[in-house]
């Protein structure tokens, strides 16, 4: 019997895997350096350097199992998760679009929720906060862009805030604490929020001063 050098070994190691790679159909590769199937490291040792996809988070545990069950010398595999950027293909697979979605909706506390919609065959991005809903679009289309996902299959769907009309400081009802905080507002003379002026015009004349507040007390005024 023929002994195998360390190369050749790493080399032998490296096709089976290729191999099971193939015949189970995962997304990974074996990637080839200039020693055949292996790699030269930093620290100038043959490994042997396996990519898949960031995605695919069952690949890894998947080859190891393999590698145990066959008894090979594991010390020398390296994995390295890649990342749409890098493989240059989008992310269609709803499930996967979901989970990304999801986690990052979770992780920068947004107020929103994503689902699958079967008919559409589309993640569906429901948004809570109205007045936030093009902070939240922007921040959402951004990760989109970073992670190379179709943006073909999510759409936005923004739920409608009813607003009591002159609730200015939001204690579900009118009263003249409203036309003080109206002109405490107007004092400060600094730009006011797409809600305020939602709750604060009261004429309805698209903006917010101190005929709101006339309005306003006119209005309690009569009752």
């Amino acid at each position: 019997l023929k002994l195998l050098t360390p190369e050749e070994y790493l080399n032998a190691i490296a096709s089976e895997i290729s191999t099971f790679i193939s015949s189970e159909n995962l997304n990974a590769q074996v990637l080839q350096g200039e020693n055949g199937n292996y790699y030269i490291n930093e620290n100038g040792e043959n490994v042997i350097k396996i990519n898949f996809y960031y995605t695919h988070t069952d690949v890894q545990p998947t080859i190891e199992a393999f590698i145990q069950e066959n008894n090979f010398d594991s010390s020398h595999v390296i994995f390295q998760s890649v990342g749409n950027e890098q493989s240059g293909e989008k992310i269609t697979d709803n499930n996967e679009i979901l989970a990304l979605i999801s986690d990052f909706i979770s992780e920068n506390k947004l107020s929103a929720q994503a689902n699958i919609e079967s008919d559409m065959n589309m993640v569906i991005i429901t948004i809570f906060n109205y007045f936030k809903k093009d902070e939240i679009e922007d921040a959402v289309n951004e990760f989109v862009k970073e992670k190379n996902i179709d943006e073909s299959k999510i759409a936005f769907l923004v739920l409608e805030q009813s607003i009591l009309l002159g609730d200015v400081n939001g204690d579900d009802k009118v009263d003249v604490r409203d036309c003080a905080y109206i002109a405490s507002k107007l004092a400060k003379d600094e730009e006011l929020s797409e809600e305020f002026i939602e709750r604060a015009d009261y004429n309805s004349d698209g903006k917010v001063d101190v005929r709101d507040a006339a309005a306003i007390a006119g209005f309690l005024a009569k009752k």
